[in-house]
């Protein structure tokens, strides 16, 4: 008597097909996933299909990162519903197994502060690609912001290093493309900090750009409790 086959008795390249077509679906897009609950022989073969349709998107700052996986078109300033914060995400089984399989991270506009208002998707081609290096693409929004090219070409000089020709995404290399996104750029800090406040109040005198910065500094003075400084260190 012929024992009729179950999904789970299926041979692992007809799984493979089915998870092709499911997450073809972009309602299928998305994490968690019931699929990758199954058991982890799912998880293992279907992993990594899906995370093909996904992104790791990274939302924050120096002060507080957030990650979540998202669809390859979602892009917003608010913070995606599932996102989990960097010292939880790392520390999980779960997301430890899915990592490698990320092959785009995105980090949202608002979370260099380098160039405030520059996104930055970088794409691993995966441990077969022989030729073919990692993409880094940059796109910015300058409604939001007018950056001063050499804050721009810092930025781009100090994430290039970062994934350098690395096959796959790992917990490490996250924790050093944030580290990089948290700081200033690499030339003068009083230069930096000149430039970017100034160019991002386009359309006003400097004296007015100066002033405007004298406040926000008195601001943040007062706000940490740190005695008036001489602003003239800074612009």
């Amino acid at each position: 008597m012929a024992i009729k086959p179950t999904f789970a008795t299926l041979p692992p390249e007809l799984h493979l097909i089915i998870y092709e077509y499911l997450f073809l679906d972009p309602e299928e897009q998305k994490y968690p996933h019931a699929v990758l609950e199954v058991s982890r022989k799912t998880l293992s073969l279907s992993a990594p299909i899906l995370l093909r349709h996904l992104k790791l998107y990274i939302e924050g700052d120096d002060e507080e990162w957030y990650l979540s996986f998202a669809r390859q078109d979602y892009n917003s300033w608010h913070r995606t519903p599932n996102s989990v914060a960097w010292e939880v995400f790392r520390q999980d089984p779960e997301m430890q197994r899915l990592i490698p399989h990320v092959r785009t991270i995105h980090f949202e506009p608002g979370s260099c502060l380098d160039v405030e208002g520059i996104e930055t998707r970088i794409t691993f081609h995966g441990p077969k690609a022989t030729s073919k290096s990692n993409t880094i693409t940059y796109a910015l929004n300058r409604e939001y912001f007018s950056p001063d090219v050499r804050c721009l070409d810092s930025h781009k000089s100090k994430m290039a290093k970062e994934v350098g020709d690395a096959k796959t995404c790992a917990m490490n290399l996250l924790e050093r493309l944030m580290e990089a996104c948290s700081g200033y750029a690499e030339n003068d800090y009083n230069d930096v900090v000149r430039f970017c406040f100034r160019r991002s109040r386009v359309g006003k005198t400097r004296k007015e750009a100066d002033e405007e910065v004298y406040k926000e500094w008195a601001a943040w003075e007062k706000e940490h409790g740190v005695q008036p400084g001489d602003y003239e260190d800074y612009l």
